[in-house]
C-alpha cells in the first residue's frame, strides 16, 4: 500500500515548434511515485515472471463533500479513466525494472473507491 495522491495519465504536450514533452505535473508524479515504490523493492520482485496486476485507487472526498453525503466506501464511476490511473503505475514499474514491458501483464484489475479515508493506492503483483 502506498501514501499518495492517485493522478491520471495525462497526454502529451507540445511546444509550437511541434516537439512533444511531459507536462510538469505528471512528470513530477512519476518522480514521486517512483521514490514512494522504490523501498518495496525486492530481489522477489525483480527476479519474478509477472503476468497479473491488481491496483486499487482510494479517492478521498473533496472537503465540499456534505457530511450527510458521504459514505465510508463506496465505488467511485466519475473522475478519472482507469486505464489513465494505472498508466503511471505501469510505467513506473517498468522504470524500476520490476516488469520489462507493461505489454507482458496479460490480466489487469482495477478498481477506484471513494470513502472517509485518506488517499492510497494499493498494487498486487501475481505470477
Amino acid at each position: 500500500m502506498v501514501e499518495i495522491q492517485p493522478k491520471p495519465a495525462s497526454r502529451p504536450r507540445f511546444r509550437r515548434n511541434g516537439i512533444a514533452y511531459t507536462a510538469p505535473i505528471y512528470a513530477a508524479y512519476m518522480k514521486e511515485l517512483a521514490s514512494v515504490l522504490k523501498p518495496f523493492e525486492t530481489k522477489q520482485i525483480i527476479e519474478g515472471d509477472w503476468n497479473e496486476l491488481e491496483v486499487k485507487f482510494y479517492f478521498s472526498y473533496p472537503k465540499s463533500t456534505p457530511k450527510k453525503n458521504r459514505k465510508a466506501l463506496e465505488y467511485m464511476r466519475y473522475k478519472c479513466d482507469c486505464d489513465n490511473l494505472v498508466k503511471p503505475i505501469m510505467d513506473v514499474m517498468e522504470k524500476l525494472g520490476w516488469i520489462e514491458d507493461d505489454r507482458q501483464i496479460a490480466k489487469l484489475s482495477v478498481v477506484k473507491m471513494q470513502g472517509e479515508l485518506d488517499s492510497k493506492i494499493e498494487i498486487s503483483l501475481y505470477e
